[in-house]
Formats: structure tokens, sequence, C-alpha cells
């Protein structure tokens, strides 16, 4: 959402635009990935987290079955 600006209570709870997504975090720091997945669940999203990039690549064909599209956040 870039230029618009939210309230802090905006970003509370379950995100109806976010809601049921499905999240892939990279980030070689295992706090940084937890403090993310936790983030993700209260906004009502499905997230999957790797060390690094390869260990997220290796599962990528797996992510795109059914139609479903991952986010990368690296």
């Amino acid at each position: 959402l870039v230029g618009v600006y939210l309230a802090d209570e905006d970003l509370v709870g379950v995100q109806p635009e976010l809601s049921g997504r499905r999240l892939l975090i990279v980030d070689d720091s295992p706090t940084n990935r937890r403090v993310l997945n936790l983030q993700a669940g209260k906004w009502g999203m499905q997230a999957e987290e790797f060390g690094t990039p390869t260990e997220a690549l290796r599962s990528y064909p797996v992510k795109i079955e059914g139609g479903r599209v991952w986010l990368a956040l690296d």
C-alpha cells in the first residue's frame, strides 16, 4: 500500500485482503522468520519459512500446484 496512510489500528487483527493468502518467508535470521510468521498469522495468512533462497526454491514447484501463487519475501 504505497502512498496510503494507515493508522496502527488498521493493521491489527485479521486483514480481509490478506486472510487465507499464502506467504513464503525467506530470511537467514530465525528471529526475523519467526516475527514475520507470527505477524502473518495474526493477519490470517498461511506462512511457510525457509532459511535460504535455495531451500525455498527447492519447494517452489510444490507451492504453485492448484493455481496457488506464493508471495516471496527476501
